[in-house]
């Protein structure tokens, strides 16, 4: 383990024993992310999405510090394992996006295919309001009854 990964582990350590929003905290959250740009040990992405990924990534880890396990894996590791979960999590939802969105699409013949013609028309009211007019007509002759 190198110097920098003794650093940030300690730092983490201290982190987690001030209250959550005391500045002795805020100080020591500051010290990690100062520490990890300047390393360049964060993983990068060349993606649209990425710097949101990178800010998600940061809210979440100093927000949970307390998550990081010293025995299972290095702060940088645990920092770039979060990373990469929020650029999944922003890939699929960007793919769920686009396979949401209904576009025109020209054949090679050149004609127009538009696919919300294929969607079904709701059905006509007038067969509701048939029953409807059956059952105040059957209501109405009954009146005497009661």
């Amino acid at each position: 383990m190198d110097k920098l990964e003794q650093k940030l582990r300690q730092l983490i350590t201290e982190i987690c024993t001030h209250p959550l929003k005391s500045l002795e905290r805020q100080q020591k959250l500051s010290q990690v992310c100062i520490l990890v740009i300047k390393s360049g040990k964060l993983w990068r992405e060349n993606t649209t999405y990425y710097n949101d990924a990178l800010q998600q990534m940061w809210e979440y880890c100093c927000q949970h510090p307390e998550e990081y396990e010293p025995s299972i894996k290095n702060v940088t590791t645990w920092l770039n394992d979060n990373l990469k979960k929020q650029l999944r999590n922003l890939r699929d939802a960007q793919k769920r996006n686009k396979n949401r969105l209904l576009t025109i699409i020209q054949t090679q013949e050149g004609q127009i295919f538009d696919p919300t013609d294929n969607i079904p028309a709701r059905p006509d009211i007038d067969p509701v309001l048939e029953v409807w007019e059956a059952t105040l007509n059957w209501v109405k002759s009954r009146l005497d009854l009661i």
